[in-house]
């Protein structure tokens, strides 16, 4: 009798063994040489990791991806794999680093060193600002170490290496912020921001932005335009922290320049005043630089329209001073000063009482 069979290829003859060892539960199989076969297992997973790296390396070379319609390596592992982003991006960055660590690929594929240190010595390898060929010798010995070591021993043996091979790197990395920049042009009745930052800050922007720009039911803006007034809503959330150092003595603030014609027009919905609230034309006072400095700087607050005793304020004196006692001013001209002088000298609430 002639028996024709299909020969199985290495991957399928994987997954059978490996089904055959999930068909019995490891309580069943009991304590005895559970070690070993943990061992065993941490060996053939290093090694799996190894043959998946190797493969997604020739893959991400060869372009095949495309074929199936996604734009590059990592897209086609979130897709078919259903990888996240960063585990996507972080496969096809270690395998494409991997090709030029020979040593490094060695042990992963013997299963000697497991992926985490893998990463390791590849992050080395960055730090270094070496090249593969000068970075070499610095791999054997780290592939060497991570076959005794764990991953955060052999990150803290990398640091040292970084120190003594790129003792200049801290100058190339100044060098590179020096040319951080920012600009505003007007452009109509927009501004464009041309900026270039560092990574830190733009990531901690991306992050804000991200944050602020999620739609919301009833939402109708455009993805851009969420974008751009979650960028204005982190600058004014700045100005507003109350922690921006004061020029002139005065907090950084907002100056907004309008007509008479646009501030007639106003009827409180636009969306800066839906930020800030409706505008009644009547509250609106131009103040000069040293009150101002009272208002701000020392918490006194201007009263219009109608005297809390009933009476309406009209004429010249519509409007007073309030203290921050809530006490009006008579005569702010004359006694302003005064009524500083005597807020300066009250007791700091926090301080403990004077019990001498």
């Amino acid at each position: 009798m002639n028996m024709c069979s299909t020969a199985q290829s290495p991957l399928d003859r994987l997954g059978d063994d490996l089904s055959q060892l999930g068909q019995t539960a490891a309580v069943e199989r009991g304590a005895t040489g559970a070690g070993d076969r943990i061992s065993a297992l941490l060996t053939a997973r290093a090694q799996v990791e190894a043959l998946l790296l190797d493969e997604v390396a020739a893959f991400d070379a060869s372009g095949a991806y495309v074929e199936a319609g996604p734009p590059t390596a990592a897209s086609w592992l979130r897709a078919s794999g259903r990888l996240a982003r960063r585990d996507a991006s972080g496969t096809v960055h270690q395998a494409r680093e991997l090709r030029d660590l020979t040593a490094t690929s060695e042990a992963l594929r013997a299963g000697s060193i497991s992926r985490a240190h893998a990463t390791e010595i590849v992050k080395a390898k960055e730090r270094s600002c070496l090249d593969a060929e000068s970075f070499r010798r610095y791999e054997e010995i780290l592939v060497e170490l991570a076959t005794h070591a764990t991953p955060d021993e052999v990150r803290a043996a990398v640091r040292h290496l970084v120190e003594a091979e790129a003792p200049d790197r801290d100058k190339e990395l100044l060098d590179v912020l020096a040319d951080r920049s920012l600009n505003l042009r007007q452009v109509g009745d927009l501004v464009k921001v041309d900026a270039m930052i560092d990574k830190v800050t733009a990531a901690a922007l991306s992050t804000g932005v991200e944050a602020l720009s999620r739609r919301t039911p009833g939402d109708d803006r455009s993805w851009h335009v969420r974008r751009a007034d979650s960028f204005s809503e982190i600058v004014m959330l700045g100005l507003e922290s109350g922690q921006l150092p004061q020029q002139g003595r005065v907090k950084p603030h907002v100056d907004l320049t309008l007509t008479l014609d646009q501030l007639r027009d106003i009827d409180g919905s636009g969306p800066l005043l839906r930020r800030f609230g409706g505008t009644d034309l009547w509250n609106l006072l131009p103040l000069c630089k040293h009150h101002h400095i009272f208002v701000h700087e020392y918490g006194y607050h201007i009263q219009t329209g109608l005297d809390p005793g009933g009476g309406t304020l009209k004429g010249p004196g519509r409007w007073r001073f309030v203290s921050p006692t809530g006490q009006p001013v008579p005569d702010h001209r004359k006694t302003l000063e005064r009524h500083v002088e005597q807020l300066t000298l009250l007791p700091d609430p926090s301080d403990p009482p004077d019990t001498g």
